[in-house]
């Protein structure tokens, strides 16, 4: 999997992923500063706490295949 992203990323320009970079994270702070002004605190960590789960969920897929150490001490710095 990771010799797959590399060789993904050697065939992409750079200027590509710096763009596209950008676009992912001025679309998360606009996301956030629309949702996080209208939700009670409580809401809006319920909402972090969701979307990291499925970020979580969509990087590794339990039941996939055995989790490595490394794999159990980045789940549990998480």
């Amino acid at each position: 999997m990771k010799k797959a992203a590399v060789g993904i990323l050697d065939r992409v320009p750079v200027v590509c992923i710096v763009i596209g970079e950008a676009l992912v994270i001025y679309t998360a702070m606009a996301i956030a500063k629309l949702a996080f002004t209208q939700l009670d605190p409580l809401y809006s960590v319920w909402y972090r706490v969701g979307f990291m789960t499925v970020m979580l969920l969509l990087w590794r897929r339990p039941g996939f295949c055995w989790p490595t150490h490394q794999d159990r001490v980045i789940f549990s710095l998480v």
